[in-house]
Parts: C-alpha cells; structure tokens; sequence
C-alpha cells in the first residue's frame, strides 16, 4: 500500500526538524495538529500564569521558532523564545495561543484515532526503508504499548519524550494560522503537505 504524500510529507517535516523523535513525538504532532492547544487551558489565569512561569525558568530554546504541525489542521509550534528575546509581545502572543484554544473545531478523537493507525504504519514503512540510515524508532515497542495504554483510558494528548526533551528542549504554544501574530511571517515556513 503507498503512503500518500501528504503524510509522508508530514513524517518528514518531525523527522527533518528533530531527528531523535520517538514514536509519543510523532503521535504528540499529530495530535497536536488534529486538537490544537485546547487541552492545556483549563482556565485563562492559570494559562497566563503558566507561561509567564515557563518563560521566566527557560533559557535554552529549540532552534527553530515556527513549526509547522499542520496535517489535520494548520496549527504551528510558536517557540517562547519569540517573545523571551522579544521579538514578539507577551500579550499579542498569549491572545494568539488562547484564540488558538478555544475558537478553533478541531478533529474528533475517533477520527484521529482511525488515522493515527495510517500513520503508524506510514512510520513503520519508512523507518524499513531507511530514513537517514535509521533501521528502527527506538522505544518503537514500548511507545505502542503506551498509547494503547493511554487509549484505552479514553486520553488523547501525551507529552514529549525525555529523550526529545533533551535534545531539542522544546518550549512553545500552539497558534492556529487563523490567529498567527501580524509580527511573525510564517510564509516562509515549510508546511507538512508542501516539502516535496
């Protein structure tokens, strides 16, 4: 069966930006990408506070500062870093993120669950062909087993590996493209469906 190039697009996009990417990152984007941020903003208080938290104890940033995580929906990974180095306004880029949130129809768990088996198999066929010299994802297994785990509870969103943690240090928000702040210029950013 081929993999239809949108997502082997989408794959590549994760792969080519962070190539330590466990099996939970690659389900982590793509979650991301069908659900938005809606499920960290409990309340707009405790978001505020949070990232304000975040910004104020992060001092070592992801290299890039949009993502593009746009397979279902188009959201992008804004990095705090934007605004830590002010190059955007804390209120315009927390306005964005909370617009983001709660003014967006995002894809329905089932729905994204039916896809994310596609998927999966999309990771399974390309690590066998050989990505950059990859033969396996590692923790392959084990990430499976968790999902299920995490399924089965009814939970959709997970957090990212401590092995991309480490190595990328990711700090950022989900802004859907509708809310994008008039000062960051995402033309130039790759989108998921559009690198080959």
């Amino acid at each position: 069966m081929a993999i239809p190039k949108e997502l082997v697009n989408a794959i590549l996009n994760e792969y080519n930006a962070h190539p330590k990417t466990t099996l939970i990152d690659y389900y982590k984007y793509f979650a991301q990408s069908a659900f938005g941020p809606g499920h960290i903003v409990n309340d707009i208080e405790t978001a505020r506070e949070n990232l304000q938290k975040e910004l104020e104890e992060s001092f070592v940033f992801d290299t890039i500062e949009i993502q593009a995580c746009d397979y279902f929906l188009p959201f992008y990974r804004v990095n705090l870093s934007l605004v830590k180095y002010e190059k955007i306004d804390f209120d315009e880029y927390f306005d964005a993120f909370i617009k983001s949130s709660r003014d967006v129809e995002i894809i329905k768990q089932m729905s994204f669950l039916s896809r994310w088996e596609n998927i999966v198999f999309a990771i399974r066929k390309m690590y066998n062909m050989d990505i950059e010299g990859d033969h396996m994802l590692a923790g392959f297994t084990d990430d499976m087993e968790s999902l299920k785990e995490m399924h089965k509870k009814d939970q959709y969103l997970c957090h990212h590996s401590d092995q991309y943690k480490k190595a990328y240090n990711p700090h950022y928000r989900l802004i859907h493209s509708d809310f994008m702040p008039k000062a960051l210029d995402i033309s130039a950013v790759k989108h998921a469906r559009e690198l080959t």
